[in-house]
């Protein structure tokens, strides 16, 4: 056999072996980022149902102390929340909420110390 025909069937051979590996190694970084993906997917999904729940909790202590809000469209329910948080006492009460409050380390007032 020709020396020159071996040496070539030898690279080709090498370069085969080299081809499968970073094959293999495309296919698992595929892998990692489908991974990943839906890990975030995961993530972000998590974030949206944890952030739906709070939302209808709120709708639902507001349909609670204010039943007529059952009947209102979105629109009359934002001028309701509109003219509720300009009141005196809301802005307060929420000013003594805010986190960087020293009196309270953040904490919503207990029920009780509540004036309203």
């Amino acid at each position: 056999m020709n020396p020159k025909t071996e040496k070539l069937r030898e690279e080709r051979a090498s370069n085969e072996l080299k081809i499968e590996k970073y094959q293999a190694k495309l296919d698992q970084t595929n892998h990692q980022l489908q991974r990943a993906e839906n890990r975030k997917k995961y993530l972000s999904k998590g974030e949206r149902s944890k952030r739906t729940h709070h939302l209808c909790n709120l709708a639902g202590a507001l349909e609670h102390y204010f039943p007529m809000t059952k009947q209102m469209d979105g629109v009359d329910a934002m001028l309701v929340m509109e003219k509720l948080s300009e009141l005196p006492e809301v802005q307060r009460l929420f000013a003594s909420w805010h986190p960087k409050n020293p009196q309270n380390g953040g904490e919503p007032p207990s029920p009780s110390t509540t004036s309203m």
